[in-house]
């Protein structure tokens, strides 16, 4: 039952109740505001969206973690290119690019995948999403930013790490 009270919903709460015992005494009467029912009726759904939310972040650390592996083993392994190339003149910033033209290809590899599988699943997953298609166009443009600044991110201290490499200590070793 749902009651519209012009004052504070507190204060009709002896009425009420006076109103309903007269009627059946074995009536059990639970009273709450209206924000408080919203809020118990939506409870379900904020969880699994704060879930959702935290193993989505979760998910692009461990992302921005793995790429992060994958470029500074590649920085190592191409320490001695790299270092030939800092001995025949090229620039501190010419290694960063080299790095990062790297780590943006992996990195449109891994997008233009994953489109394609959001794409081919998207028919299974329209059902769970409310208010969302799967194959919205500003939806996958924001997780491909997100991923795309994930991924410089993760890229930026072996793209760093190679600009700095000595030539002649690159050399020597190996």
């Amino acid at each position: 039952m749902i009651v519209k009270t012009t004052g504070s919903p507190w204060d009709a709460r002896e009425a009420l109740v006076g109103a309903v015992a007269g009627v059946n005494r074995d009536i059990a009467i639970d009273l709450k505001g209206f924000d408080e029912d919203l809020g118990a009726a939506v409870q379900q759904e904020r969880l699994i969206a704060l879930l959702s939310a935290f193993f989505g972040g979760l998910a692009l650390v461990l992302a921005a973690l793995g790429l992060y592996g994958v470029m500074s083993y590649s920085v190592s392994r191409r320490r001695n290119e790299i270092g030939i190339r800092m001995a025949v003149g090229a620039e501190p910033a010419a290694v960063v690019r080299l790095v990062f033209h790297h780590v943006a290809w992996i990195t449109a590899a891994g997008l233009f995948a994953g489109m394609v599988v959001a794409a081919i699943s998207g028919r299974v997953i329209d059902a769970l999403l409310f208010t969302v298609k799967s194959g919205d166009v500003t939806m996958m443009a924001v997780t491909a930013i997100t991923l795309a600044g994930a991924a410089a991110a993760a890229g930026y201290l072996p793209a760093r790490k190679a600009s700095r490499i000595d030539p002649i200590v690159a050399l020597r070793v190996d």
